[in-house]
This record gives C-alpha cells, sequence and structure tokens, in this order.
C-alpha cells in the first residue's frame, strides 16, 4: 500500500503598476551626445519583498537620419530590435531605489530609429515564497566523514532531504518518489518542518 504524503501550500501573489507621466525625448540638433532617458524611482522600504519590471508604453519613434547617426556615433553593429532599458535597483537611506537608462537608438525592421516619446511603466509583483521540507529517517546511518552539520545537531543524523516548493498547491509525495529520494523505507519518513521564507513566523 503506497503512503501519500499531501502539503497544502497557501500563496497570494500580487502585481501593481507605477505608471509616470508621459516622457518626450528633446532632440537638439547641436548635441554631440544623445540624449538618454535616465531616471530614479523610490521603491520604499519593502523593496525585497516585489520583483520590478520596468516597461515603456505608447511608444513613439521615428527615422534617424545618416547625420544624426554620424554626430551621435551611433554604434550600429550593436544595436537591437526595438528600446531596451537598463535597470539597476539600489539602497539610499534603507530604502530600495530603482535606476532606468534608455538608449534612445533601436532598430526595426532593419532600419535606425531614435525615439521620441513613451510613457514609462514599473511592475511590481510579489516574489514567490519558498518552502522548505526536510525529510528524516532516524534509522539511517550518520555521515562519520566529510559532514556538514555539526556533531551535536539534529542534521548530523539520518538522511536528510530539502525539497523547494515555489508555487502554491497541493503535493503528493507517494512511495516511489520516496524511494527515489533515497529512502529505503518510505513508511519510517516524517515531515520535520515547513520553513517559509517572508512570512511572520515558522510554521
Amino acid at each position: 500500500m503506497n503512503k501519500r504524503l499531501y502539503v497544502l501550500i497557501p500563496l497570494l501573489l500580487l502585481t501593481a503598476a507605477i505608471r509616470a507621466q508621459f516622457v518626450d525625448i528633446e532632440w537638439i540638433q547641436t548635441d554631440t551626445i544623445a540624449p538618454h532617458y535616465t531616471e530614479t524611482f523610490d521603491l520604499g522600504e519593502n523593496f525585497r519583498l516585489y520583483d520590478y519590471h520596468f516597461e515603456m508604453e505608447y511608444q513613439e519613434s521615428s527615422p534617424a537620419t545618416k547625420e544624426e547617426i554620424k554626430r551621435y556615433n551611433v554604434d550600429v553593429d550593436n544595436l537591437k530590435e526595438g528600446f531596451h532599458a537598463e535597470t539597476n535597483i539600489g539602497i539610499n537611506r534603507k530604502k530600495g531605489i530603482l535606476t532606468v537608462d534608455v538608449y534612445p537608438f533601436a532598430l526595426q525592421n532593419g532600419k535606425i530609429i531614435k525615439l521620441t516619446s513613451f510613457k514609462p511603466v514599473i511592475r511590481k509583483s510579489t516574489k514567490p515564497t519558498q518552502y522548505k521540507l526536510s525529510y528524516h529517517t532516524a534509522s539511517s546511518p550518520a555521515s562519520k566523514n566529510g559532514s556538514r552539520y555539526a556533531a551535536h545537531s539534529l542534521l548530523a543524523s539520518g538522511h536528510w532531504v530539502k525539497i523547494r516548493v515555489d508555487d502554491a498547491g497541493v503535493y503528493e509525495l507517494t512511495s516511489s518518489r520516496l524511494s527515489g529520494l533515497g529512502f529505503r523505507n518510505p513508511s519510517k519518513v516524517r515531515l520535520t518542518a515547513i520553513i517559509c521564507r517572508r512570512c511572520p513566523k515558522q510554521i
């Protein structure tokens, strides 16, 4: 008879967007340096709980002239299809900041275009919560040499397996699955801990 272990893990994912006003790229004919779009956004103190993705909505562009390509010394060989942003997350006074830089030249259908206007949007979503499930059989022999655990630790004896779960749901661990993880007697396997990162307390 196969023994099955079910673990129910709730997970709430939130998605939000930070929208700024439209940005107009000012092109001055006397300039010799391309007008990069550079902006810094305040992410707050709890920024580590979220993933951030910068997008450019309602893009407007126009063909770049040969004179502009030469004057701005555009690296034609390294241009990519569509406009791309370089982003970096830093810390200022314990708060997260997102720095965005957009190069205003790109390729479109094999032709060089320049960015003239767009609307910056930062999409924010909660990071997937990772759960660690540990299984232990006390009858398994302890490792005598090369053990990564101290002798007085509970982890110093037995056979342990860590399983990461990155999404919500009900997970089934059958006897065949446990045997594949190295347990000779799945009936003696027991769940010892569920550790939830970013949870208020350990479950």
